[in-house]
């Protein structure tokens, strides 16, 4: 029981400890970012030494991520535990280091809106529909909204869809962004999988190789997938429609 009571911190010495004021760390529990401690009277509380990484954890996203509070509360919520900010530590390790640009995209320039539908013949109103729908995220250098490479691959490969012969006659802009909201789902799924499988078992460094050697066989193999699900799903509504008559 000693020991256990040796672990409880007030929240003075819990202030101290992570250099937040202790205004900081009630606001914190009341937005859902911490836990709630633990009670032993109405005026008097204690803070296990999980509150330390947690608070650490903020203070990290925000002054060296820039993320606002609300962002932070979806990444590490109050229901996070100690191994998933573990996870949050790998993945802070391996933002900017993971899909570096291929070689022939290595010196791209950033390009404007203008310069992207001459590039690509899609006309300007469909690459503000693609922003409206965060599809393409533009950023802003010197005043002027600029697309990175991704950008203009993304628009390039929308730009093939629509010359292949779907027409916005036949689709409109807005009903891409089912392939954006499945993706983005699947892409949140992915990190979090990959936080869990690789933290405290590789390093790095390891860690990046595997990123980059499986992810085209991934990619592969959901094609497929997507492929053989959708062939079975218009089956099966053809079979639906036959039994039905």
């Amino acid at each position: 029981m000693r020991d256990k009571v040796k672990k409880l911190l007030k929240i003075s010495e819990l202030s101290s400890l992570v250099g937040v004021p202790k205004e900081a760390i009630r606001y914190y529990i009341k937005e859902g970012l911490l836990p709630r401690p633990q009670k032993t009277s109405k005026n008097m509380a204690y803070y296990d030494e999980s509150f330390i990484e947690r608070i650490k954890a903020i203070k990290e996203l925000q002054k060296k991520r820039f993320l606002p509070l609300r962002i932070i509360k979806n990444i590490i919520g109050e229901d996070s535990g100690e191994s998933s900010l573990n996870e949050i530590k790998t993945l802070l390790e391996l933002d900017g280091k993971i899909f570096k640009p291929i070689d022939h995209l290595l010196n791209f320039i950033p390009l404007t809106a203008g310069e992207l539908m001459e590039k690509t013949g899609l006309p300007l109103e469909e690459l503000a529909e693609l922003e409206d729908m965060e599809i393409i995220k533009p950023f802003l250098e010197n005043g002027q909204k600029k697309h990175d490479e991704y950008d203009t691959r993304i628009v390039e490969a929308f730009a093939r869809i629509r010359s292949s012969g779907a027409t916005k006659e036949l689709f409109l802009t807005q009903d891409f962004k089912l392939y954006k909201d499945f993706v983005e789902a699947l892409a949140r799924e992915e990190v979090k999988l990959l936080a869990r499988r690789i933290t405290g078992k590789i390093s790095q460094q390891e860690a990046l190789r595997l990123i980059n050697n499986v992810f085209d066989a991934v990619n592969n193999f959901v094609n497929l997938l997507r492929k053989k699900l959708i062939k079975e799903t218009v089956a099966d509504y053809a079979n639906k429609l036959k039994k039905s008559r």
